[in-house]
């Protein structure tokens, strides 16, 4: 079972996985119309996350081998982004996904000095409050 963090890209830990649309694993990224759109107010957050749900679907069934070899294969995993915590951010779309599929949330790690704290977000409450979207747009793990 993996365990899955949250964090801002600053986090520097072996365990780190660059999510982001700029840097990151491509198959984990949004597309760049989709954070323009969520940043200029013309893209719903719901439009968003059916988008991105769709990538993370497809890239589920078209390349399994770098889900497991990035996530599955590890105790733990941090998905990071430049986003700032507490905010609507894929890296917690993704999170729930990976929950759905087995794996174990346990926080944002937030950098205080030299070391980080893991906190549960309050984001995160929206996407657990919405049945629909964690039943109806799951991904099953087989």
């Amino acid at each position: 079972m993996t365990n899955v963090f949250t964090s801002e890209i600053h986090y520097t830990g072996n365990n780190k996985l660059d999510i982001t649309v700029e840097t990151g694993i491509k198959i984990f990224a949004p597309e760049w119309s989709w954070v323009r759109g969520i940043h200029q107010h013309t893209m719903s957050e719901q439009d968003y996350i059916d988008r991105y749900l769709t990538k993370i679907k497809a890239s589920w069934q078209d390349d399994r081998n770098t889900w497991d070899r990035l996530i599955w294969s590890k105790e733990s995993v941090v998905l990071c982004c430049f986003c700032l915590p507490n905010i609507f951010c894929h890296r917690y779309v993704l999170t729930t996904v990976l929950q759905g599929m087995g794996a174990v949330y346990c926080g944002e790690l937030l950098k205080i000095g030299r070391d980080y704290i893991s906190v549960y977000p309050s984001i995160m409450d929206r996407f657990f409050r919405k049945p629909q979207f964690i039943l109806s747009n799951s991904i099953e793990k087989t």
